[in-house]
């Protein structure tokens, strides 16, 4: 478990071991999500479009 303080601006660090694990960069976006009382924080994709890589395999244009 890793721990945090919340500066007077509102503002946390996350932990070098976390940001190394989920190869987060300066200026990445999260998406911050109240889940059950928890505060859940979930990286989003770099690039919109790199989301939808590989979802149209197999598809076949021609038709």
């Amino acid at each position: 478990m890793h721990k945090v303080t919340i500066s007077e601006k509102g503002q946390i660090s996350i932990p070098v071991a976390l940001r190394r694990r989920y190869g987060l960069k300066k200026g990445d976006k999260l998406v911050l999500e109240e889940i059950e009382g928890a505060i859940v924080l979930r990286p989003l994709p770099r690039h919109p479009l790199l989301a939808l890589r590989g979802s149209l395999k197999g598809v076949n244009a021609e038709n």
